[in-house]
Parts: structure tokens; sequence; C-alpha cells
């Protein structure tokens, strides 16, 4: 089986998937769908797991191999802000 960052990171806190998705307040298959690679959690989830775990989310994005899909969601944020 290929284990990703993210569950390694929530085995090594004893955690369950129910547990951490609690955490979050989503649902147990969103978290699951997460670990497994098929969703990408929004920018602010993933910055809230990461800061959970204490690593840099950029180390997930990479872990998932969402790097490109995450920096576009981080340019249309960018846009949104300078243009106010």
């Amino acid at each position: 089986m290929n284990s990703t960052l993210l569950k390694y990171l929530r085995h090594q806190k004893h955690l369950s998937q129910g547990e951490v998705a609690k955490l979050f307040n989503i649902s147990r298959s969103s978290y699951e769908a997460y670990e497994n690679g098929r969703r990408m959690p929004d920018l602010c989830t993933l910055i809230r797991i990461a800061n959970f775990f204490e690593i840099p989310f950029f180390q997930l994005l990479v872990a998932h191999g969402l790097e490109k899909e995450m920096w576009k969601q981080i340019l249309i944020i960018q846009g949104a802000c300078c243009n106010k």
C-alpha cells in the first residue's frame, strides 16, 4: 500500500480519520479522500491541517502532487485581495 504523508502524520498522533475530520469540521469521507489523493482540500483547510500536524502546508501539497492546482487557488485569492 502506498501511504501518504497525511496518513503517516495521522498515525503518528494515534488518531482515526473520523477523529481528525471532527477536528476540522469536515466529513470522514472528505478526509479519507484527502489522504487517498482523490480530493483536494481548500486552502484554508489545508493550512489548518498543516498547522495541526506542525508542518509547512507546502509539504502536504508536494505529498499529494497538488502544488500546481493550489498555486492556481493562491493566485486567484491574491488577485481578489489586490483588486479591492
